[in-house]
């Protein structure tokens, strides 16, 4: 399975999901208030993470086939001052890697900068039952 982004103008394009073996494309939509998003990583449980763009500027996603796409943000049970920006690894076992910022960063200074000028925080999440 691959995962990446695909659409007509690079303003507007959205994670897709394609699968092994060939078939079609699954398109998985953007978070909402969103126009893009781009999955970065995949699975063996078919378990999509990326980013997507929100009204509130990038965050950070978990797309499952029974769920939908999700805010990792707001799946948090705390949030410590920060917001996730990108998921960009996810184990068989469900184990995130994502990247985060404090909240205090602005969506205009997230877009005025390149990532390497910014406070990034990088962060592991596991899943609680």
């Amino acid at each position: 399975m691959i995962v990446g982004s695909s659409g007509d103008r690079e303003a507007e394009h959205h994670a897709v999901l394609w699968p092994s073996g060939g078939g079609a494309i699954q398109d998985l939509d953007t978070l909402p208030g969103g126009r893009s998003s781009r999955g970065l990583a995949i699975n063996n449980r078919r378990e999509v993470v990326g980013i997507s763009e929100t009204s509130a500027g990038d965050h950070a996603f978990l797309w499952t086939e029974q769920d939908g796409m999700q805010d990792l943000n707001a799946l948090l049970t705390s949030r410590f001052g920060f917001v996730l920006t990108q998921a960009v690894a996810i184990s068989v076992q469900g184990v995130i890697v994502a990247i985060g910022l404090d909240e205090a960063t602005s969506a205009d200074q997230r877009h005025d900068h390149d990532d390497h000028e910014l406070p990034l925080r990088i962060f592991r999440l596991v899943q609680v039952p």
